[in-house]
């Protein structure tokens, strides 16, 4: 059985992310498409973190994260995951 831990960090504009990991190895980042949350993603990473560290983001308006909020665009998009990047340090994604 594969183990979760949930946290939460704080974007450039101080947006709360949800972070949902499992796995160990290689970090890699899994980001939903729209109108999807993190759980929808849970079987794939859990299939995936046999052999990596696996990290599902709940994208703003989803999950733990905050709202969408004024001013949202595909750069706020981009912060928010350049921030997960750096916090969990992977090299990879999986949109």
């Amino acid at each position: 059985m594969i183990g979760w831990h949930t946290t939460t960090i704080s974007s450039v504009d101080h947006a709360t992310i949800g972070i949902h990991s499992c796995g160990s190895g290689k970090a890699v980042i899994v980001e939903g498409g729209a109108l999807r949350g993190a759980k929808d993603y849970m079987p794939f990473a859990t299939a995936l973190a046999g052999k990596f560290e696996v990290h599902v983001i709940d994208r703003r308006g989803r999950g733990l994260s905050s709202p969408l909020g004024d001013g949202y665009s595909l750069e706020t998009e981009i912060a928010d995951l350049l921030a997960v990047q750096e916090e969990v340090g992977a090299s990879r994604v999986r949109a």
